[in-house]
């Protein structure tokens, strides 16, 4: 083992490799064992037999806020010191981004799981889908672990036009038409989508509307403002409606860590909270959900299906914790929340 190798070095050349480190260092404690049994690590390299005895070996939950933050668990081997495992809660994919092929002892039935020898290899990167992962260093016997994130290009989507006019001619609601035309001077794909999305979901009629459009239904005839939202996304290109999918997939990932990070600060019973600013960071969050399911309804309409809907599931697991949480500190009025309560009162996010 190298004995030199510091922490700061380690960081330093994960840093080459085009990773950037969030937070601080921090050193990795488990509950220790009565029990050593140094002699169970020395079975040869055969993968199969390292797996029959990692299953059995006495994992323990390490304490570290590192591993949190990235939505992964750490647990370190107390009978066999150097050894640890990483899984994802989400069992999402998890890859050895840095790692000898040697050091990883993968089980083919779990994905979600790596086994890591870290007293040979002394570093690691362990990446997940959502360009983030676990950083750890073994040296002079101490294991410390930190966050990372990778950089990574946003796709480029082709040009998304939208005359709004047109879209909207005939409609009486000067609040979402306000909305979408603010979006619309965004000039982004993703923000045409919304706009669109705006349009498909939180649309009033008026009361003569309503009335005009039972009529069209009792003759069988389709209401073409109904229809136009549909049209719209049935218009897109398939790379364009690829695009969309994969900038939605990275803001189910970014809510997921903000999400699960505002409600670890919230459970910090330490610290002092200004009410006034989470509820306003709340409520930030709020919206944003609401704008995903915009681009959602989008995609939805074009035939498409989001590709991280099972990490959507936990988004919004986290999302209605937090919300029975803090729903009596919101006060006043949201048009935009009240309405998404009204189209899908199911809708966790959405004033009722």
């Amino acid at each position: 083992m190298n004995s030199k190798l510091t922490p700061e070095a380690v960081l330093a050349s994960f840093e080459r490799e085009g990773c950037v480190v969030l937070g601080a260092l921090d050193a990795v404690r488990a509950p220790a064992s009565s029990s050593a049994r140094a002699d169970a690590v020395m079975l040869p390299h055969v993968r199969s037999e390292r797996l029959v005895w990692l299953k059995g070996a006495d994992w323990r939950p390490a304490s570290t806020p590192a591993a949190d933050r990235v939505g992964l668990e750490l647990r370190v081997a107390s009978d066999a010191p150097g050894w640890c495992s990483v899984w994802d809660s989400r069992e999402q994919p998890l890859h050895g981004l840095v790692a000898s092929p040697e050091q990883v002892v993968d089980d083919p039935a779990r994905r979600d799981l790596l086994y890591l020898d870290m007293r040979s290899a002394e570093r690691a990167l362990i990446g997940t889908e959502r360009h983030s992962g676990l950083g750890l260093l073994f040296a002079n016997a101490t294991l410390t672990a930190f966050a990372f994130g990778v950089p990574h290009e946003v796709p480029a989507i082709a040009a998304i036009t939208l005359d709004l006019e047109a879209l909207t001619e005939g409609v009486d609601d000067a609040w979402l038409i306000g909305q979408m035309r603010e979006r619309v001077e965004q000039e982004s794909p993703w923000a045409a989508a919304l706009a669109v999305g705006l349009f498909g979901r939180l649309r009033h009629e008026s009361d003569g509307r309503r009335d005009a459009i039972i009529q069209m239904l009792l003759r069988g005839e389709e209401d073409g403002i109904e229809a136009r939202a549909g049209q719209w996304a049935r218009t897109l290109a398939p790379e364009q409606l690829d695009g969309l999918s994969e900038l939605a997939s990275e803001e189910v990932d970014l809510l997921y860590d903000v999400l699960g990070g505002f409600e670890r600060e919230l459970e910090d019973e330490e610290r002092e909270w200004d009410r006034g600013s989470a509820v306003n960071t709340f409520v930030g969050l709020l919206h944003r959900r609401d704008e995903l399911a915009c681009v959602l309804w989008i995609l939805g309409a074009a035939g498409r299906q989001l590709d991280s809907a099972h990490a959507l599931e936990f988004v919004d697991a986290c999302g209605e914790r937090l919300f029975g949480a803090l729903r009596s500190w919101i006060e006043g009025s949201d048009e935009q929340l009240e309405r998404a309560g009204l189209y899908d009162p199911l809708a966790w996010w959405g004033i009722g």
